[in-house]
Order: C-alpha cells, then sequence, then structure tokens
C-alpha cells in the first residue's frame, strides 16, 4: 500500500475520530453512574448501589464452613456415650 499525504491525514483523521468517539462513551456512561442508571437520582444514590454491591469481609469463624465445621465437632461431641 503506497502511503501519501492524504491518505496520511485521513487515517490520523480516522484515528481522531474513535478517540473521541471513545472519549464520548466513556463520558456518558460516568455521567450515567454520577446520576445513579438512567433513573436520573441524585449522584450519592448511585453511589449508595455502587457500595452495596461490595461483599463484606466475613473472619473465617462467622463464614459457613467454620460453623460447619463447629457444628459437626459439637454433634460428634454429643454423640460419644457419657
Amino acid at each position: 500500500m503506497k502511503l501519501t499525504v492524504e491518505s496520511l491525514k485521513e487515517r490520523k483523521e480516522a484515528d481522531v475520530r474513535k478517540e473521541k468517539m471513545k472519549r464520548d462513551e466513556v463520558l456518558r456512561i460516568l455521567d450515567l453512574n454520577a446520576k445513579g442508571g438512567n433513573s436520573g437520582a441524585p449522584a450519592h444514590k448511585g453511589m449508595n448501589a455502587m457500595v452495596k454491591l461490595e461483599e463484606p469481609d466475613i473472619p473465617q469463624e462467622n463464614s459457613a464452613a467454620g460453623n460447619h465445621q463447629y457444628n459437626a465437632g459439637n454433634m460428634n461431641a454429643m454423640d460419644t456415650p457419657s
């Protein structure tokens, strides 16, 4: 492919248009997030929704696996004759 000054200018313009479209899309998404989605809710409601999606840290002793092991140990102790 022979590169001419015109084709290089056209390629540069196309690249600039692509970057502008990407930037506009990112700004649109950020704006929707700030408004809380399509509902038009205030920004703080959108932030609260995002915070609620985060899972809390659960200590091992309070987890389902920890409780199961603890309960199984107690059941074994109760099953032993005294």
